[in-house]
């Protein structure tokens, strides 16, 4: 038989810091499991944004920078044998509608894939800006020139996440990192936000268009473009 996936609640609505309890269990063995989060458009967030994310996956065992999976695992003789956990999400939790992609396989080839779609109860949204754009919009850049714009809000900010087309979707900063090629630019607290420095390493590959996404600490999303 196939191996045996649960997520509670399967599908439906659900607030932005619920829990989903998951259980993968085969006693076979289980050599990879793969649970991905993907963002569904939403009126505030432009579809395509944010990026597919990594929940978790085996092995070897990774969890994803912006998830919290609280669980254990079950090993035997054939390696894994069962995972459960309660996933919920960092910072601003659940903040848009999102579908839950799970694959599992045993040690027969056996493969059970699972999607489970969500709708999150809607929050308020606040008047994030985002402004100061330097070079100004239709400015001749070259492949070095630093961007700079600065996100405020009038509620304290709690996370920014900034992406970037270049050719394709790329994060520029996730809420904690900046990661390769953004990894030479800057965040800048100020009064009610943060400056950003934008550089690229090896430079723009055709002209930047940004999309960011700041959350006050009441975690109510805002989508911008600069």
């Amino acid at each position: 038989m196939p191996p045996s996936v649960s997520v509670v609640p399967g599908s439906g609505t659900i607030t932005g810091s619920d829990a989903l309890a998951l259980t993968i269990s085969d006693s076979s063995g289980l050599p990879f499991v793969s649970i991905t989060y993907v963002e569904s458009g939403t009126p505030s967030a432009p579809s395509g944004f944010p990026v597919t994310e990594c929940v978790w996956a085996y092995p070897p065992e990774s969890v994803g920078s912006r998830f919290f999976f609280p669980g254990s695992l079950t090993l035997g003789g054939p390696g894994l044998i069962s995972v459960s956990a309660n996933i919920s999400r960092i910072g601003a939790g659940w903040d848009a509608n999102f579908t839950l992609y799970v694959v599992a396989v045993n040690t027969s080839g056996q493969i059970t894939s699972q999607t489970y779609t969500y709708s999150v109860t809607p929050k308020a949204i606040d008047g994030a800006t985002v402004y100061g754009l330097v070079p100004a919009k239709g400015s001749v850049i070259t492949p070095q020139t630093v961007i700079q714009f600065t996100v405020t809000d009038s509620l304290p900010i709690g996370v920014v996440e900034v992406q970037v087309d270049q050719k394709s979707r790329e994060v520029v900063f996730d809420g904690n990192i900046f990661p390769w090629p953004y990894n030479g630019s800057s965040q800048i607290a100020i009064p009610g936000g943060y400056q950003f420095n934008i550089a690229r390493a090896g430079g723009w590959q055709i002209a930047p268009t940004f999309y960011v996404r700041a959350l006050d600490l009441t975690f109510a999303p805002e989508t911008l473009s600069p």
